[in-house]
């Protein structure tokens, strides 16, 4: 069986507004990562490279937010409607995961509205956590009472986290690791609150293929029923289950056994991180994929192309 050309739930968009924001607020090198090149041209060149049909775009990190909650506010709409008139342009290459200024609940609220109501967007993108507040706190939960009224498909996103140890791993990138720590962190914080039982309506994709979450799993379980009253255990292993995992990141060979005891081949769905990740390390993981005895192929159709769709099905 051929597989469809991929769609991409994992790749990200940096408009103007957004990379002025970081120079101006000295953010640029906060994650020792640089801001790669982006326009629209550039994204539709590289999907054209790689067989991506249509990539569903959203910010990476670092969010910014400046000293105003109106400033911030101002910043994300401004981010939101460059991401919307990109798809505008070109709806059936590009979808958009709308940002959101938290922590401030009630602006968030406000641009929640305005993405779905009148951007019309894919979906949106949280952070694992803003300013030190973590997806699964409680102080979130109107949040995503509107969220599971929208339906709506959530992309997470590592950020810095809240508290990096100091004389470790020093100069070095911080998504390196602690973005796949900080990932573990959120996505367990969601599932064991949880948050992610009650709103049955959202649908999560976790990146990086969950990070280090595929070995935790077994572990966080057990501690939960050990920890817990029965009355008060939330279905971790059913949490976890019911996520969608992308497959962005050099470690996927090693992530995708692990992964898939985590959850079913309906749940993987493809993303290359670009253009944070060069586009010849997004080829090369696309090749170790396509080329894995891991899988079968007709897993490898669900992973490239229809575990998305089956997310977005305007990309039909």
């Amino acid at each position: 069986m051929g597989v469809f050309s991929s769609i991409e739930v994992h790749g990200h968009i940096i408009p103007p507004a957004y990379r002025q924001a970081l120079i101006d607020t000295g953010l640029v090198g906060r994650d020792r990562f640089p801001v790669p090149p982006w326009d629209a041209q550039l994204h539709l060149e590289y999907m054209e490279k790689m067989d991506i049909s249509a990539a569903v775009l959203s910010l990476s990190s670092p969010d910014v937010h400046l000293d105003e909650d109106q400033k911030t506010k101002a910043l994300f709409r401004a981010i939101n409607e460059a991401g919307a008139e990109l798809v505008r342009e070109y709806p059936d290459k590009f979808g958009y995961f709308a940002a959101l200024p938290l922590p401030d609940l009630a602006g968030a609220l406000e641009e929640l509205t305005h993405a779905y109501h009148d951007l019309k967007v894919d979906g949106v993108r949280l952070t694992t956590n803003t300013k030190g507040i973590y997806l699964g706190d409680a102080t979130l939960e109107p949040l995503f009472e509107r969220l599971n009224h929208y339906k709506a498909v959530i992309y997470i996103h590592p950020c810095m986290p809240s508290a990096v140890p100091a004389n470790v791993l020093t100069g070095y990138p911080v998504p390196m690791m602690e973005f796949l720590f900080d990932t573990a962190r959120a996505v367990t914080n969601l599932v064991v609150n949880g948050v992610v039982t009650r709103y049955p309506e959202i649908r999560y994709v976790i990146p990086h293929a969950g990070g280090v979450l595929p070995i935790l799993v077994p572990r966080i379980h057990g501690l939960v029923q050990l920890t817990r009253k029965p009355e008060d255990r939330a279905d971790v292993l059913g949490g976890f289950r019911s996520l969608y995992y992308d497959t962005a990141g050099p470690s996927i060979m090693q992530q995708l056994r692990p992964l898939l005891n985590v959850t079913d081949d309906t749940h993987l769905v493809y993303g290359t991180d670009w253009p944070f990740a060069p586009a010849n390390e997004c080829a090369d993981q696309k090749e170790m994929i396509m080329n894995t005895e891991q899988i079968t192929e007709d897993q490898k159709q669900k992973i490239i192309h229809d575990n998305a769709l089956a997310l977005f099905p305007r990309f039909s």
